[in-house]
Formats: structure tokens, sequence, C-alpha cells
């Protein structure tokens, strides 16, 4: 497959702390690619770049094959990239339909939010995800997962082609967890291309297709799942694994790579 993102050269310095250097590698099209590494390592950093939210003191990013330079989140939106941040982004006092759509509502002639077509427009986007909410239920009625699937939701209003996934069954449960690996699951078969940041080794091998290990800053290696294995994966994190072990914790369970 072609690569859909190229990240080169990528450099980062804070005061004091170098938090990514000379960072490349490429995520195919249509793939759900895992990005690991300890505390520290730059996962966070390194996404925020590419969403738009901070700005690299060095290298590129090439993305459908152009080369881009964010100055805020919005230019990476307009672009194609979208984020769904571990810390959720939504208003608990609106409605998921008002969630959904915030900042963008529908508008009347006379420049009144439709409340008919949000509606309508929620449904549509709900059902493309076979999510079964009442558009009008107040988001801050919802459990953890139900916000967090509302806020993939919210990310689909501008259609990415590149949604990346900040840590996120961290705060779910089973069920609500297996909701997401299906809804991840539609998405891919859709061809949009997700990165995924995961401590959690039985879901990232269970769910992606590659995954990248950054290691203080730096770019350890990039494996396809059928050419690694945790125990590999887990010697490139200088992490000595064990079952009882952070990055062993969480769901062993999903739908399946497809």
């Amino acid at each position: 497959m072609a690569a859909i993102l190229k990240i080169r050269g990528i450099t980062k310095t804070y005061p004091g702390v170098r938090a990514l250097q000379d960072v490349s590698f490429d995520v195919e099209q249509g793939t759900i690619h895992a990005i690991m590494g300890e505390n520290g390592a730059g996962k966070s950093t390194l996404m925020q770049i590419i969403a738009g939210a901070q700005r690299p003191d060095s290298g590129v990013i090439e993305f459908g094959g152009r080369e881009l330079h964010f100055a805020n989140p919005a230019q990476a939106q307009a672009a194609g990239i979208a984020i769904v941040y571990q810390e959720l982004n939504l208003s608990p006092n609106l409605s998921v339909a008002e969630n959904i759509f915030l900042g963008m509502e529908p508008r009347t002639v006379r420049a009144f939010v439709d409340r008919k077509r949000l509606k309508e427009k929620s449904t549509e986007i709900l059902r493309k995800l076979d999510l079964h909410f009442d558009p009008d239920v107040i988001v801050g009625h919802m459990t953890v997962g139900q916000q967090q699937l509302v806020e993939i939701c919210k990310s689909l209003v501008r259609e990415p082609r590149l949604l990346i996934f900040d840590e996120p069954t961290s705060s779910l449960s089973e069920a609500d967890a297996k909701i997401l690996f299906r809804v991840i699951a539609d998405l891919k078969a859709r061809e949009v291309t997700m990165l995924y940041i995961s401590h959690r080794f039985p879901e990232v091998f269970a769910n992606c297709d590659a995954v990248s290990v950054l290691r203080d800053g730096k770019h350890v290696r990039t494996k396809t799942m059928e050419t690694t294995s945790e125990a590999e994966v887990g010697e490139l994190l200088a992490f000595l694994a064990s079952p009882a072990g952070d990055y062993y914790s969480g769901c062993a369970f999903s739908l399946g790579r497809a």
C-alpha cells in the first residue's frame, strides 16, 4: 500500500527537554498503525504535531502526497486529520447532536440553528457507526465510554482521512471497549487511516496492522504485526514484559484485524 502519512526528521525541544529527535517513519493508507512507548517517549508530542496542536522545530509532515505545515488544529482538520484525545472535549450540558456539530450547526435562512436538520444529520452519523444513541440525550448523562463514541462522531463531521486515538481504552469498560473496536473496524473498512496510541499489547496486536516504537524521543523501529511479536516489541521498549506489567494490562479482546 502507498503511504498516506510520511514523517520525516521531526524534532521538538522544550526548555531542558528534547521531546523528539529526528523521528521518521511511514503510515500506510487504510491501516491501523499503533504508536507505542513508555511515558515520556514522545508519543503525545508527535501526535500533537501531526494534529496541528504543536509545531516541530525541524522536519516535515507529508500527508496525501503534500508537505504540510500546520499553524493550528483547524488547518490539520481542513487537511483531513482529526484526533480523539484521552481527555474528552465535550460540553456535558449539551445534547449528543449539539456536541457532534458544535461550531458547525446547520442554520436556517435566518441564521438560527436548524434543530430538525441537526437531529437528522446527527442520526445519520450515529447510524453509520451503528450507534443507537438518542441525539437529544444530554452528554453529561452518558457513560465515559458512550461519551468517547460521541467524541469520535464529532471528529467524523469533517470526514477525516486520518484519525488519531490517544489511549482510547484507558477509561473504558470491557463492553464499551468492544463497541469502540467495532467502530474502529468499521472506519478501517471505509478506508480511514488510524494512528492508535496504547500501552496495551493485547489490543494493539489484535487490532493494529503495524506498530512504531518510540523510546526517549527517538524512533526505534516500525514493524508489521505479521513480522513481530509482543516479546520483540517489549524488548524494543526496553521494558521487562510480564503479565503483571502495565503494557500487558487492559482488554485482551477485539473483533480481529480485517
